[in-house]
């Protein structure tokens, strides 16, 4: 899990930046939305949460729960924008053919996008790559928060109460410390 959160650090800086790109340089509609930085804040979380799981000797089940909650949120949010930057690389990409080779496309067809629209299927595809790379990790975290809340209790997380000597009226343990 230590990978994985590392990786989830390293893909927040990697949305955060491209996400800035794609708001200034491109300005595309998909732009407006700044998805890419939201994103990069849950992912953000994601990875110091699952850090925090790693280095604490008793996670907490809130922890492990809010790690799994903010992974979904991430898959959920990741799979909203492959589908929105996907559809925007399509509406410039199929005007931008001739209509007799629609549906398949004839090697050394020829595109005639300009400077932006160059740019932005640049942007846009890089960020579809790692939208996609992020709903691999995120769906990882996922399983493994679901597996380490299955786990039985440790011997650290299993404590005998032993009641103060002299006092009859609490109850008694029955493990043995």
């Amino acid at each position: 899990m230590k990978v994985l959160s590392i990786s989830q650090l390293a893909m927040a800086a990697i949305f955060l930046t491209i996400g800035m790109v794609d708001r200034y340089k491109v300005g595309y509609r998909t732009s407006l939305t700044y998805m890419p930085c939201w994103i990069s804040s849950l992912v953000l979380a994601t990875g110091i949460m699952g850090l925090a799981v790693i280095h604490v000797p008793i996670p907490s089940s809130i922890l492990i729960d809010a790690l799994w909650s903010v992974s979904v949120a991430c898959i959920v949010l990741s799979a909203m924008a492959v589908y929105s930057y996907h559809r925007d690389l399509i509406r410039v990409l199929i005007p931008t053919y001739p209509r007799d080779n629609y549906g398949f496309v004839k090697e050394g067809t020829a595109t005639f996008l300009n400077d932006e629209e160059k740019l932005m299927v640049a942007v846009s595809s890089l960020l579809v790559v790692f939208f996609i790379l992020e709903i691999m990790l995120a769906a990882t975290l996922v399983r493994s928060t679901t597996l380490a809340s299955h786990q039985p209790l440790s011997e650290h997380e299993l404590h005998c109460i032993h009641p103060p000597r002299g006092r009859s009226n609490t109850i008694q343990s029955e493990c043995e410390c």
